[in-house]
């Protein structure tokens, strides 16, 4: 929003931001065995690059149709692009997509075709990203941002429940001062500049 669109942001959305990223890597423990690999930088930033993209043309897509049919477009203009960069006849697990496989965690013992996993992949793919585009609509791209980054710390919480993965102290308290800056993020408003009422709100809503 800054640096694309030129609009204003105030310092404690920076200071937000600093907190969720900061909380972000204790949690990630970045500290423990830190290596960095060239490629999986690159494709990191390329990643966050192309989530910034999403947010902001997503949000300006949105003036002209609804995020339903907006999710639909774009995720056939996805599945045209992964069919060309992979093509799905070249898979060599589809005569595995009947076979039986054993559930972890409190489904323990349980076992699903392999199919129905896909497909639940699938489903917890789309949906979100269309959750998405509804959070813009009515949120705006700084916002919606912000939100997102609870989502590591909600799927640790979630694995620490599902799969009896353990979250450390130290990573409970990263797990803190990421939700601090979110907040911090979503509790920010102007100053007001006439002696009354602020003239203005950040983020708006």
């Amino acid at each position: 929003m800054r640096f694309v669109r030129h609009e204003p942001v105030r310092p404690r959305i920076w200071a937000a931001l600093a907190l969720c990223v900061v909380g972000l890597g204790v949690v990630a423990r970045v500290w423990s065995g830190l290596t960095l690999d060239s490629l999986g930088v690159l494709a990191g930033a390329a990643a966050g690059v192309s989530l910034a993209a999403y947010y902001l043309t997503g949000e300006h897509a949105l003036g002209r149709r609804d995020p339903l049919s907006l999710a639909a477009w774009t995720f056939a203009a996805a599945a045209v692009f992964w069919s060309v960069l992979q093509p799905p006849w070249v898979f060599a697990w589809w005569s595995s997509l009947g076979e039986a496989v054993a559930l972890p965690g409190p489904f323990h013992g349980a076992e699903v075709p392999l199919w129905a996993l896909v497909a639940w992949i699938v489903v917890l793919g789309v949906v979100p990203y269309g959750l998405v585009l509804a959070a813009l609509r009515n949120l705006g791209s700084t916002r919606t941002g912000l939100l997102g980054m609870a989502e590591p710390v909600t799927s640790g919480l979630i694995v620490w429940i599902v799969l009896s993965e353990s979250l450390t102290p130290v990573q409970l308290l990263g797990a803190s001062v990421v939700i601090a800056g979110i907040v911090a993020a979503e509790t920010a408003r102007a100053v007001p500049t006439d002696g009354g009422a602020p003239i203005a709100q950040w983020p708006p809503g």
